[in-house]
């Protein structure tokens, strides 16, 4: 029920946002759960919207934390092309 519940939030957050800024850890790169979480909402928004590909695209930031070395960048630069978000943007925040 709390799962439910919580699928239900965040499903209405999506559909009311502008932007959805979606962060993925570049030290563990991209996980499993990165790329269900990102087909969820390509496929809600493209769906309920009936928007194309690249109006999906400029709703969806992609954040890669942790990439306070240059080899951080390295390692998930050719895995977050397969989230279907463009180009990320590298930060450090700790």
């Amino acid at each position: 029920e709390l799962y439910d519940q919580m699928q239900d939030q965040t499903h209405f957050a999506i559909k009311n946002s502008d932007l959805i800024i979606f962060i993925i850890d570049g030290r563990e790169g991209v996980t499993e759960n990165d790329v269900l979480l990102a087909d969820q909402l390509k496929k809600k928004f493209i769906l309920n919207k009936e928007n194309t590909e690249n109006q999906f695209q400029n709703r969806v930031l992609l954040v890669v934390n942790k990439c306070e070395l240059e080899e951080h960048q390295f390692m998930v630069q050719n895995d977050i092309y397969k989230l279907g978000f463009g180009e990320a943007i590298y930060i450090s925040a700790e």
